[in-house]
């Protein structure tokens, strides 16, 4: 995983990010206890091969991972939870922390977009597609992280208090096609159960979201312009 500022350490240097070191305390706790990646793998409902990576630093493991190690692991008393909040910290751009601590701190949050769904509401498969639209040209690893960081901001709407979310989309977001049909679509979809699900009123035109999935087959796309890190 690429961290602000690049470290010059070497690559098996636990201490080169929290990346690493999350990744050298699992890999060390499984060996003591005698467990193989494929047994840990099946207690975090992934598969040997995720556990390698994180073992390696390689890829950004999710809360729920980090919570498995600490079932799996005997003596671990809430570690692996504890670390993973410095680890998924740095998953994010330097410049885009701040906003993260202060979403995650909100009573309330008001988002207006013009171009794409907003992160806290999209679904894994258009926030790929919205990564990998951007004329940066991430990288399947980074674009991975990037995926995983950003599904669990959306870990603040589950929470017993959750903060109020008030969302306007402009009309170009239901029109403009991100992804597949299918990815545009089934997120299209997930606006509207957030919307029929959410507490209080109902504002704006109910209908809207069913027009933009028609119009999902107009054949206009996101432009590689837009590469969705802000959202």
């Amino acid at each position: 995983m690429n961290i602000e500022p690049e470290s010059t350490e070497p690559e098996d240097d636990p201490s080169a990010s929290p990346l690493k070191h999350f990744g050298r305390e699992v890999k060390l706790e499984r060996e003591r206890t005698r467990l193989s990646r494929a047994e840990l793998g099946k207690e975090a409902s992934c598969g040997y091969s995720l556990v390698a990576k994180i073992e390696a630093g390689e890829r950004m493991p999710a809360f729920d991972f980090a919570e498995a190690c600490d079932r799996a692991f005997p003596d671990a008393n809430g570690r692996f939870g504890r670390l993973w909040p410095l680890v998924i910290k740095y998953a994010y751009p330097s410049w885009f922390r701040p906003f993260v601590e202060l979403e995650a701190a909100a009573a309330t949050i008001r988002s207006f977009q013009v171009q794409v769904v907003p992160g806290l509401l999209q679904t894994p498969e258009y926030a790929r597609a919205v990564m990998e639209a951007g004329r940066l040209r991430l990288g399947t690893r980074r674009v991975d992280d990037l995926l995983t960081a950003r599904m669990e901001r959306q870990r603040i709407l589950a929470r017993p208090d959750p903060p109020d979310l008030w969302v306007i989309l402009h009309e170009s977001v239901l029109r403009v096609r991100v992804g597949s049909a299918q990815v545009f679509g089934a997120q299209l979809s997930a606006v509207e159960q957030v919307v029929a699900g959410f507490r209080g009123s109902e504002h704006g035109d109910p209908g809207c979201a069913v027009r933009g999935r028609r119009s999902c087959r107009d054949g206009r796309t996101l432009h590689p312009v837009v590469d969705g890190r802000g959202t």
